[in-house]
């Protein structure tokens, strides 16, 4: 009887085969530098296992395939919307309305410079109109 328990919640328990799902990267948008030899890549990584997205930023060559791993410039466990743009071909700036300090960044990526903005909200405002001479 004892072991018909056991084999019985082994079977319950899982001697499926199926392995949880990996995590996998999906491209945001990507950029490439003003001499065309490097991208700034915005990626989500995606792991379905533990139900997780994070914003990632990774600078790679020109031709590099995106690893499956996380971003090498900027990664954060929340999903932000950002906006990357090349200022010359060593400098990067990475913007976004979320607070981009919660995240881990690096200031500096081999020769490339990367530089966070905050965009702060602002008030727009409808240009004045001309009072209508009735005369």
């Amino acid at each position: 009887m004892f072991y018909t328990v056991i084999i019985c919640l082994f079977l319950l328990t899982g001697c499926s085969s199926k392995r949880p799902e990996r995590c996998a990267n999906h491209v945001r948008s990507e950029v490439t530098s003003p001499d065309g030899r490097q991208r700034a890549i915005v990626f989500q990584r995606i792991c379905p296992a533990d139900g997780s997205v994070s914003t990632e930023i990774s600078i790679l060559g020109a031709t590099d395939a995106l690893p499956d791993g996380n971003g090498n410039v900027y990664a954060t466990d929340r999903d932000i919307a950002v906006r990357v743009a090349w200022l010359t071909e060593n400098r990067l700036a990475i913007y976004s309305f979320a607070d981009l300090s919660k995240g881990t960044r690096l200031e500096q990526a081999g020769n490339v410079a990367v530089e966070y903005s905050q965009a702060m909200e602002t008030d727009l405002l409808l240009p004045q109109r001309e009072p209508k001479n009735d005369k």
